[in-house]
């Protein structure tokens, strides 16, 4: 939702409002995942989740710079996100 809230602002985009669709409902739990198996997705995504820490870094840098305007505006767009899904 964060992430949501960043980019309509960056980008001063109109309704950001959305639904979950195609959700897994029946979803492994990660410790029935084997270790090995894990460690090998690991190993073959490393860069995505050096990218993913990166963007990471700078979504928390921008939620640190957001005026409290901006944080009551996010507070308000997260209880409304809240109430669609």
């Amino acid at each position: 939702m964060k992430t949501f809230f960043c980019l309509k602002k960056e980008y001063a985009w109109g309704d950001i409002h959305y639904t979950r669709k195609n959700i897994t409902k029946n979803r492994l739990a990660k410790e029935e995942v084997p270790s090995e198996l894990i460690n090998l997705i690991r190993k073959y995504i490393a860069m995505d989740l050096e990218l993913y820490e990166y963007a990471k870094n700078l979504l928390y840098q921008k939620l640190q710079s957001l005026t409290i305007d901006e944080q009551k505006q996010l507070e308000k767009y997260k209880l409304e996100q809240s109430a669609l899904n």
